[in-house]
This record gives C-alpha cells, sequence and structure tokens, in this order.
C-alpha cells in the first residue's frame, strides 16, 4: 500500500484497439475511482493500417488519431482517473514516407491529448528474418545489425526523440513540435505554482548547426 506505487489498469480489450467517436466503449472499472494511484490504461494502434501493410494512408488520418486521443483522456476524466496511453507504435517496414508521417501523426496526438505514453518499442534483437519476434511484428526504433559498424540501425529516431514537458508549473494547455522547422510551443494555463517547469530537449529535435533558442525565463 506504498503511495509511491501506482496501478495501471485496462479498463476493457476494447480500449486496445481503434478509438472511435461511433463506438460506444465499455469499461469494467468500477469502485477506483477513490484511489489516485491507479490509471486508466490503454493501448491505441490503427489495426485497419496494420491489416493493410500501411496502404490506405490519408491526411485524414491526422485528426483521426488526434480525437482517438482525446476519447481516451475523456475516457480516463470519466472514472476521475489519470489517463496513461501504455502502447503506440509504427511499423518499420511499411513505405518510408508513410512511416515517417504515421509516426509523426501519431506523436502530435499524444501531444494534443496532453497523454502520458510509452512508445512500442525499442528491441536489441531484431533481425532481417524474425524482426521483433512476436508475431514478426517490426516496430523498433533500433532495426537488424549493420554488420559494417556492428550496431543496430536506428530507424526514424528524429521522430520518436522530441521535446516534451517533464513537469510544469501550471496546467499544460498546448504542446507541440514541428519536426520540419525543429520548433517546440508550450502554453500553460492557470495560476502558476512556484516551481519550475522542465523541459526535455534531445540533440536531435534541432539542427546540428543552429543553436537553441529559448524564450526569456527560461534557462
Amino acid at each position: 500500500h506504498s503511495s509511491d506505487l501506482f496501478v495501471l489498469v485496462s479498463p476493457a480489450s476494447d480500449w486496445n484497439v481503434n478509438l472511435r467517436q461511433d463506438r460506444n466503449y465499455r469499461s469494467h472499472l468500477t469502485g477506483m475511482e477513490s484511489d489516485t494511484r491507479v490509471m486508466f490504461a490503454y493501448h491505441y494502434y490503427d489495426s485497419i493500417m496494420t491489416g493493410f501493410h500501411g496502404l490506405g494512408f490519408h491526411d485524414h488520418k491526422r485528426e483521426e488519431y488526434v480525437d482517438a486521443h482525446r476519447l481516451g483522456v475523456r475516457g480516463a476524466q470519466d472514472k476521475q482517473m489519470v489517463p496513461f496511453l501504455t502502447e503506440f507504435g509504427t511499423r518499420q517496414n511499411w513505405f518510408r514516407t508513410v512511416v515517417r508521417r504515421h509516426m509523426n501523426w501519431q506523436f502530435e496526438a499524444v501531444e494534443a491529448a496532453a497523454v502520458h505514453a510509452t512508445y512500442w518499442n525499442v528491441n536489441l534483437y531484431n533481425t532481417f528474418a524474425a524482426h521483433d519476434g512476436f508475431m514478426k511484428e517490426d516496430f523498433s526504433l533500433l532495426g537488424p545489425y549493420d554488420h559494417a559498424s556492428a550496431l543496430p540501425q536506428a530507424r526514424n529516431l528524429d521522430i520518436a526523440t522530441r521535446p516534451y514537458v517533464v513537469a510544469a508549473s501550471a496546467e499544460p494547455e498546448f504542446m507541440h513540435f514541428n519536426l520540419r522547422t525543429k520548433e517546440f510551443v508550450l502554453t500553460l494555463r492557470g495560476r502558476p505554482v512556484p516551481e519550475p517547469t522542465v523541459l526535455y530537449l534531445p540533440a536531435t529535435a534541432r539542427h546540428p548547426m543552429q543553436p537553441v533558442h529559448y524564450p526569456d525565463g527560461f534557462v
């Protein structure tokens, strides 16, 4: 019963596939609202894209992902629980242009929803033949080993390693990272507490030859 422990509870198996506005999602989470250590955990994958091996990708997907994550957050709020997106990811063996847009749009949707999230996955044992192993999935940000360097091949790390807010002095209202320009925007609302806002800023989030520019008040 430690106050430092958190429990991630999935509401129902329905929450592990597409989240859509036109579905009536059930939840089996009852009687847990009073314990702030219990978190509303769910996955999100575009099962249609997966079923068609990355085909059928179109511009409307961008808003679809935003709506899906807002739905997940709303499901948690209805239970007075904190939402946690425990899995989302992109298969790395689709067409490269589809992979990069799909990944970036999913990250943008997570930013728009301001939801805690875990990206799936990093697999040190990814191979050309078996991929990630399980069902020959190929989500890993580290691909098969390159024989010349004896190191795994990094795949689209510039999309996955992006700025985000670690701790905020007020409630985050808007957060967005522009992958093309490398600009990160964070808007807070409400009365701030007397604590600093902490941002994670990876080296890959900026152009190598450009300095990092901070707004007034940031160090």
